[in-house]
């Protein structure tokens, strides 16, 4: 499994900055925008851990995507629901905690 993801920050309306448009290659986060890219490492929240962001593990890949720093916005990415998705057994919703390793000098 990739822990080693590429990512842009944002501020988020509450004032607090987030890592945005994380993906496990440089293209994807790109793609997404201008500004700074960060290289951070990702891991599953830890028992007692507090984390806002939210990805999907696929069981066919064994790898994170679709991270995003809120629940909602993880659940936007299926038209039928996660809880469907994960019925079937092709994954699941996992609480993610984003550690900054540096920025990109490009």
């Amino acid at each position: 499994m990739n822990h080693i993801f590429y990512t842009l920050k944002h501020k988020g309306p509450d004032g607090k900055i987030y890592f945005t448009n994380t993906f496990s290659n440089l293209l994807g986060t790109r793609m997404c925008g201008t500004g700074k890219i960060y290289k951070v490492y990702v891991r599953e929240t830890k028992k007692d851990e507090v984390s806002p962001y939210w990805g999907w593990y696929s069981n066919e890949d064994k790898n994170y995507s679709m991270i995003w720093p809120r629940k909602f916005q993880l659940d936007m990415c299926f038209p039928y629901g996660p809880e469907v998705e994960e019925e079937a057994g092709k994954g699941i919703r996992t609480n993610l905690y984003i550690e900054e390793i540096e920025e990109l000098k490009e």
